[in-house]
């Protein structure tokens, strides 16, 4: 129990830096403000409480993910050689996510604002994504490899992936992953195919 405690006060500081981020981006005038459109599409720019993976999977479900990492590590279940690998391997995620939000057909929003660049918000998600990918794997691993990962914590492992996995299916199936398009470039194709 200490642990989800721990886990959720630690993701809910995370989650909330991301949000007054982006509220004081948004003050600055450096972000479009909530509800606009993307200049040149019929796309809304979308803020951090817009995406499902944020507003749900980040602050229901990536708790318990963090909680059963918290419980691995502190019952001595989590090597070094274990941590160096998570870490390889988050710092590679962190920057393949951070290339492709900075491609061509990355839809701007509130952590790549336009082409090629980065929010404060975006940056402190960027750090925010590899260290849950880096507690996911090790919770994987744990889950497949091991066996270490039973009763409770295995339950809670499971909900929180549940929540994370279809949160983001939910961002998919409403087009907040969808990539940039330019509305007069889109009507044109659109014409085209259907005559």
């Amino acid at each position: 129990m200490q642990m989800i405690i721990i886990a959720l006060v630690l993701n809910s500081v995370a989650c909330l830096a991301m949000y007054l981020t982006q509220q004081w981006e948004v003050k600055k005038g450096k972000l479009l403000p909530h509800g606009s459109m993307i200049p040149g599409t019929n796309q809304v720019f979308l803020h951090w409480q817009d995406f499902y993976c944020q507003r749900y999977g980040c602050t229901l479900g990536l708790p318990f993910v963090a909680a059963t990492f918290l419980e691995l590590w502190t019952g001595g279940y989590v090597t070094t050689n274990q941590l160096l690998f998570t870490t390889i391997v988050a710092l590679i995620g962190t920057v393949g996510f951070e290339g492709m939000c900075l491609s061509d057909g990355h839809k701007p929003d509130w952590g790549f604002p336009e082409k090629g660049k980065v929010s404060y918000g975006g940056l402190i998600h960027a750090v925010y994504w590899g260290l849950n990918v880096g507690m996911v794997i090790i919770c994987i691993y744990h889950l497949l490899i091991t066996g270490n990962l039973d009763g409770p914590v295995r339950v809670a492992a499971l909900i929180g992936g549940a929540i994370y996995i279809g949160s983001n299916l939910c961002d998919i199936k409403s087009g907040n992953f969808a990539q940039i398009a330019s509305s007069g470039i889109v009507l044109l194709m659109a014409a085209a195919i259907l005559c």
